[in-house]
């Protein structure tokens, strides 16, 4: 199987970079659509007039399983051991940072081979004909069609037709079977199915809008996180997805789909870091609690609370950032010090309004910040100082040395981290952060609340600089979080991070007029997430492209 589809390795690698500006589509391999340039969707907001530079988008993992998932009806998650993903944009789908090396496309080869193999097991459900007929080279050209227009998420061209036909042509010597293989896992490794071309209806214009297909492509991942189902694919087939009623009507029909809960999940799990909680590692002296099954609980409530304020609540950012109310169960309402929780199954429980405030005292959020005896006063601030209020911090000066004293039986975290603004070359960068993590003092390095810290009670007094609306002293995580959710500035920088999640790429200075629609939408809804999602799909950035 192997010595007929290496062929692909140059031609995986010939567009394993090309994310960002691209001149000319390959010949005769795409679907150009209309030949107007100015056809958009009439949802799109005409406030600003902008466009994302044409690109190849690979999908990401998550994204590749999904997708083989719903066109082959397998349960294979092949994607899972895939050489890690690298991001650009601070989130993992950022199509920049979306290249393909040798190893990854030996991994995609691999997982062809193998998804393929698998289903000989259930052709009856992916022939047009029957298992029987798989000889029969019409049967066969009619699958590439129709397989090839779910896994391409767009239309086969007559010489993509010709050359799979080829290849089953080759292989037919050996049996039906080997050569439906073959064909299926050439499919599979094809470009057209790894990548996401979004070139626009007129490649090459400085302003094109998306092609039918590449539309309902790009609503079906952002929203289902894969590939368009038959309805979309209907809609690009007759171009009626760009009548914006229409438009409309898709994305609110995709909505309530139970997969589109990925949407805001993704963006906060990344966001706040909390996928990395399932693999923290925390000194089981010192917190013989936190197993790897409460780290995996911890992510399952932030998972839980997200989804429950955004689907079942009143999806405001305010309120991610100050409920009193959270998912546990027994294992975590110990760690919570909440009575009355047993059994395995989280459930709703409200916690101590004074002490808890949202995903900010979320207690898998805060244990990411710290190291594995400590909290971090120092890495909190710093979360809140730049991705929150979206503010650089300086370079540190060269050479300096960490003055941060060991934990011991009798300091405390927040004595040992004030050496850090007591010294000059350090309070220069430090003054922006730690004041703000001291503040979180009142939650220890597995995110558990506690008033006292080696019997010396906790000083949670903390205190933002140099941030314009957001200045002054505070009290504590509920303080800081209603501070931070009353805040222009946090629902701006906000807005930012989730331009880049949606458009997987960072924002340019171009960008700068629809970055501030964005915000003021968001802004005036108050702070509904939906809203904003909603305002980023009718925006030219999302529906148009360019070449630069």
């Amino acid at each position: 199987m192997r010595t007929t589809t290496t062929w692909l390795l140059a031609c995986l690698l010939s567009v394993a970079g090309c994310t960002g500006r691209i001149a000319d589509p390959p010949s005769g391999a795409l679907y150009t659509g209309p030949t107007t340039t100015d056809t958009p969707s009439t949802t799109v907001d005409r406030t600003c007039v902008g466009s994302t530079p044409a690109r190849v988008w690979r999908l990401s993992h998550a994204q590749y399983n999904a997708s083989v998932r719903d066109v082959l009806g397998t349960t294979l998650t092949p994607a899972d051991g895939f050489e890690p993903e690298v991001s650009g944009t601070g989130f993992r789908n950022g199509a920049d940072a979306g290249f393909v090396s040798t190893t990854l496309v030996e991994q995609y080869l691999d997982s062809a081979e193998r998804l393929a193999t698998e289903a000989l097991g259930h052709l009856d459900t992916l022939l047009p004909c029957t298992p029987a007929d798989a000889g029969n080279r019409a049967c066969v050209a009619d699958f590439i069609d129709t397989f090839g227009l779910r896994l391409f998420r767009k239309p086969v061209t007559a010489p993509q037709r010709e050359r799979y036909l080829a290849l089953y042509d080759g292989a037919l010597a050996t049996s039906a079977e080997e050569a439906l293989t073959t064909v299926l896992t050439a499919m599979l490794s094809s470009p057209h199915f790894l990548y996401r071309f979004e070139l626009g209806a007129d490649p090459g214009s400085a302003r094109t809008p998306l092609t039918p297909f590449e539309l309902v492509t790009a609503l079906s991942y952002v929203i289902l996180d894969t590939t368009p189902d038959d309805e979309l694919l209907a809609k690009a087939a007759d171009a009626t997805i760009h009548d914006g009623d229409v438009l409309r009507s898709e994305i609110e029909r995709l909505l309530r789909d139970p997969r589109a809960k990925h949407v805001f999940w993704d963006f906060a799990d990344q966001y706040f870091g909390l996928f990395e909680v399932p693999t923290l590692d925390k000194d089981t002296t010192m917190f013989p609690e936190f197993t790897p099954e409460l780290a995996t609980s911890l992510h399952d409530e932030a998972r839980a609370f997200v989804n429950d304020v955004v689907w079942d609540g009143d999806g405001r950012l305010a309120t991610l950032l100050t409920a009193d109310y959270t998912f546990l169960n027994e294992r975590l309402a110990r760690l919570y010090g909440v009575s009355g929780v047993s059994g395995i199954e989280l459930r709703r429980v409200a916690l101590d309004p004074t002490i808890r405030s949202g995903l900010v005292t979320n207690a898998g959020f805060l244990a990411t910040l710290g190291s594995n005896d400590s909290s971090s006063p120092t890495l909190r601030g710093r979360f809140v100082r730049t991705k929150m209020l979206c503010q650089q911090i300086p370079d540190p000066p060269p050479d300096v040395a960490d003055a941060i004293e060991h934990i011991g039986p009798t300091n405390t975290t927040r004595e040992r981290y004030e050496v850090h603004t007591e010294r000059a070359e350090c309070a220069v960068c430090h003054r922006l952060m730690d004041p703000i993590g001291f503040g979180l003092e009142s939650y220890d390095a597995i995110g558990r609340y506690r008033t006292t810290e080696n019997g010396v009670t906790v000083d949670a007094s903390g205190e933002i600089v140099d941030s314009p609306d957001a200045d002054g002293a505070f009290e504590g995580g509920r303080e800081l979080g209603e501070r931070l959710a009353s805040n222009r500035a946090v629902s701006d920088c906000v807005t930012y991070h989730f331009f880049r999640f949606v458009l997987g790429r960072l924002e340019r200075p171009t960008d700068d007029c629809e970055i501030q629609r964005l915000q003021t939408r968001f802004a005036e809804s108050d702070g509904q997430l939906m809203e904003l999602f909603m305002a980023v799909l009718d925006g030219s950035t999302f529906q148009y492209r360019s070449a630069e």
